[in-house]
Parts: C-alpha cells; structure tokens; sequence
C-alpha cells in the first residue's frame, strides 16, 4: 500500500520522459501545416522587399553596407 504514494509523486518524470522519447524518435514526420513557405511566397516576398529598398532607399542598401536582394 505505500507505493500508492510514490504515484503522485512518480507521474511527472515518468510523463516528462515518455514526451521526450515520443518526440525524439526518429522517422516522424511533419504535418502539412508546417510547410515551409512556397517558391511563389518566396518571390512576391523578395519583390516587395525590393520595392521598399526602391521607395525608401533609392535602391541602395542602408548606410552602403548592405546587399540588395538576388535578383533571380
């Protein structure tokens, strides 16, 4: 009967370490919500960046020590 009491006190280890293993193991694999962003997000992205450089910097970077964005 006095193991009955080391339940409380056992249950968040134990229940830490089975998370940790669960998320550790290998082959898992990444839900279609984690998606990393699209080639086409990726270039209206770029051409907004670069529109803003154009307003607010003329085309150049800050202070001349930046690079602008790859123009691909």
């Amino acid at each position: 009967m006095n193991w009955l009491y080391a339940l409380p006190v056992l249950a968040c280890p134990v229940g830490m370490g089975l998370m940790m293993w669960l998320m550790m193991r290998p082959g898992r694999s990444q839900s279609p919500s984690a998606d990393p962003v699209s080639g086409k997000e990726i270039e209206q992205l770029r051409a907004e960046v670069s529109r803003l450089q154009q307003s607010q910097f003329g085309g150049y970077p800050p202070h001349g020590d930046g690079v602008l964005l790859d123009k691909r």
